[in-house]
């Protein structure tokens, strides 16, 4: 093998004993041997120094960096530093790579008449289990959407893909070349969420020319356990953060006001995201917590029209946001009203879409008459709404009390703003 390979393959691994052989074996069975395997252990405290020394003794290409535990973005910019490729391919310790997918890779990059800044290709779900007895089956041509055809794009053509989320914003479907990353000052941050979000958007905002294949090279392996299926605080505060970044370094860039609308959708899209896979379900500390974060984010501020209005505004979105508020658990724990506005009672979730809201409605007299209207609606259509007919005057004293709420949050966010302009 050449010194300077064709590929540096970055795998940050971090107690993976029981799914890194798998991952190891799928790489170096490939038929294009023009590749050096970084492992950057991550201070993990099982078996898997062990196995990565075990594959190391057979196998030549294969360099091991032990690290302190910082992260999977501290792992992989580790092993940025110590590749020497031509291009960079970061791959997780619990997935596989696609028979012949390096050789794919490599076809793909050198047809190319001139130089690519990136390439990004699709990838499968394997089946897998979700719960006891029910099989999620094969999933395939992941990452790429349909409306999205293979080809080469310019890097503004991608970001706004990447933006809209019509191309996923993942790191391990996509291939740069280390001098490119590398001249760009371009290493991972330390979120420990979201930091492919952020990442891979910094990427692709810097690229000329950038070639979509749609193939399947990668097998994306669902279990639990793993940072994208479970969070803590620190993971719901990150979303916020890498938001924030991705808007500085578009405006860095002078491209925040051409991708204005398709950054305003990222952002509702993963706040809710987020909301729905960590906190909805999770404890009142959590919901409190979300809150916090969206109040104090000068992001949300963006969110108004462009979405709201297809969204939030449904008398159907209403009615599920309200039966949710009635059966939620935490709810039934502290034993509160069906009251939909109490802002100091009621799950924070359903005060953080009152906020979006008025910032939609603009005025604390719009906003009053859309949910005293609201109300009046889905009163008639759950079923499980007796309380809130029972409870119609208290039921305006805490839209009132809401309405002050939310007049300061957004007077105070107006200020924010005009002192940011």
């Amino acid at each position: 093998m050449e010194s300077n390979p064709f590929f540096s393959i970055i795998i940050p691994a971090y107690n993976v004993e029981r799914y890194i052989s798998n991952c190891l074996d799928s790489i170096l069975k490939q038929h294009f041997p023009d590749y050096e395997l970084i492992v950057v252990n991550d201070e993990s405290t099982d078996t898997t120094a062990d196995i990565l020394l075990n594959y190391q003794k057979e196998h030549s290409q294969i360099k091991i960096i032990h690290q302190k535990n910082s992260g999977p973005g501290a792992a992989r910019n580790a092993g940025l530093r110590a590749a020497q490729g031509k291009y960079i391919w970061f791959i997780d310790s619990d997935d596989t790579v696609a028979d012949y997918s390096l050789m794919t890779l490599h076809e793909e990059l050198s047809t190319t008449e001139s130089p690519l800044d990136g390439l990004i290709f699709s990838y499968q779900i394997p089946e897998y289990t979700d719960q006891p007895g029910y099989i999620i089956p094969l999933q395939q041509n992941i990452g790429i959407e349909e409306s999205v055809s293979a080809g080469i794009y310019t890097g503004q053509e991608v970001l706004h893909f990447s933006l809209t989320m019509t191309i996923y914003p993942i790191v391990w479907n996509k291939i740069f070349p280390r001098e490119f990353l590398i001249n760009n000052n371009l290493f991972l941050g330390t979120a420990t969420y979201a930091e492919d979000l952020l990442y891979t958007t910094q990427c692709i905002a810097l690229c000329d020319k950038i070639k979509i294949i749609k193939k399947d090279l990668y097998s994306y392996h669902v279990r639990s356990g793993s940072l994208t299926n479970s969070a803590n605080i620190s993971h719901i505060a990150s979303i916020f953060i890498v938001l924030d970044e991705i808007k500085t370094n578009l405006i860095s860039l002078n491209l925040f006001n051409a991708f204005k609308q398709p950054y305003n959708t990222l952002y509702w899209r993963q706040t809710k995201r987020v909301y729905d896979l960590y906190v909805e379900k999770e404890s009142a500390e959590k919901l409190d917590f979300y809150l916090q974060e969206l109040k104090k984010s000068r992001l949300s501020l963006e969110i108004q029209k462009d979405m709201l209005s297809d969204f939030l505004l449904k008398d159907t979105y209403w009615i599920i946001l309200l039966n949710k508020l009635m059966t939620n658990d935490w709810v039934k724990s502290q034993k509160k009203e069906a009251t939909v506005l109490d802002s100091f009672n009621v799950p924070t979730h359903v005060l953080t879409y009152i906020i979006c809201d008025f910032m939609y409605s603009k005025t604390a007299e719009e906003i009053y008459a859309h949910f005293n209207e609201r109300l009046s609606q889905i009163e008639n259509r759950i079923t499980q709404g007796e309380a809130l007919s029972e409870q119609k005057e208290v039921r305006m004293q805490n839209v009132e009390k809401s309405i002050a709420i939310i007049t300061s949050i957004f007077e105070d966010a107006q200020e924010k703003e005009a002192d940011e302009n």
